[in-house]
């Protein structure tokens, strides 16, 4: 007996969670396979090697699937602190995820700096990323 077609549906109706797909990118039509599995991300989709995919339509994996990863949205603040490392010389700023217990994200890495202006920009395209608001923090991390 034939196997059932799986049903295919829009992203958007993807599950939330740490959980894995089989998802569509148009994209990947240029000779790539288009269908590939995907994991929820910071950017979006993620495919196993970590590479951003950008699905239209996907269905449920069967059973086994491939362990979650363990991802979830980002909560709390973008923290922007004054950083200082004897192992990086040019370290002048961290921006950091920090969670809502007030701990930073582990699961996320810091950004670093040089200067202000590169800190303040990387924080604004990591709020945007993530969705969350910027804070200054003025103690020295070392």
């Amino acid at each position: 007996m034939d196997e059932p077609t799986p049903l295919v549906l829009p992203i958007a109706d993807a599950p939330a969670g740490d959980g894995w797909i089989m998802a569509l990118d148009p994209d990947r039509a240029d000779g790539r396979q288009p269908w590939v599995i995907a994991t929820r991300c910071d950017d979006g989709w993620c495919d196993e090697d970590g590479y951003v995919v950008k699905p239209t339509r996907f269905f449920l994996l069967p059973d086994p699937q491939p362990a979650p990863t363990g991802w979830r949205p980002a909560e709390g603040v973008i923290r922007i602190i004054r950083a200082a490392s004897a192992d990086i010389p040019w370290l002048r700023y961290m921006v950091e995820v920090v969670r809502l217990d007030g701990e930073p994200d582990e699961t996320r890495e810091p950004d670093l700096a040089d200067d202000i202006v590169e800190a303040e920009r990387r924080a604004a395209l990591m709020a945007a990323r993530l969705r969350l608001p910027i804070v200054w923090h003025e103690e020295i991390n070392r």
